[in-house]
């Protein structure tokens, strides 16, 4: 079983893969995927650093604060990727218009050989959105592991002493309505 440091490590490689495969397969978004994959490629320098975490309670909110950082960054990336997605979504539905139902039913051969530009608007389209849950998956897994690094700093915590309570003290006061 792999660490969440290695899971969210792989999975940033994943995400960097899917956007090389973007930028060779859809050349008017290239400049814009490229932007995504440097971001990326930064994340992936900045999970680096903290890879060997110690349980010292101010290095684990400095790392909870650098995943933080991180999330926000892969949100942002996540925006800019939803606006090029939405944007194939239109293409796609603009290429093909009142014949979209039945281009649909077709195999992907049939699908290219009938209307190229609208097949590949379908498949960035699904390209992309593969790439935004590869980035949701990331989000999730930082936040289980921020999760995870304050729960072990609040357990290797004393317990607070909360004093010495008498029965008395817990017994709510008698109610003045009764006879």
């Amino acid at each position: 079983m792999t660490s969440p440091m290695e899971q969210i490590a792989d999975r940033l490689k994943t995400a960097l893969k899917l956007c090389d495969v973007l930028t060779a397969s859809v050349k008017e978004a290239s400049p814009v995927i490229e932007g995504v994959r440097t971001k990326l490629e930064n994340l992936i320098l900045q999970h680096a650093g903290f890879t060997s975490a110690s349980a010292d309670a101010a290095k684990t909110e400095e790392i909870r604060s650098q995943l933080v950082a991180i999330r926000m960054d892969i949100r942002e990336c996540s925006n800019t990727l939803a606006g090029i997605k939405s944007d194939f979504a239109d293409r796609y539905r603009s290429l093909l218009g009142t014949e979209k139902e039945s281009f649909e039913y077709l195999t992907d051969t049939e699908q290219k050989n009938q209307n190229a530009p609208a097949y590949e608007a379908k498949t960035s389209f699904h390209q992309v959105s593969r790439l935004l849950e590869v980035l949701d998956l990331i989000t999730a897994d930082l936040l289980n592991l921020s999760g995870e690094m304050e729960h072990q700093t609040l357990q290797n915590r004393p317990t607070p002493d909360i004093g010495h309570f008498e029965y008395d003290d817990n017994v709510p006061a008698p109610s003045s309505l009764s006879p």
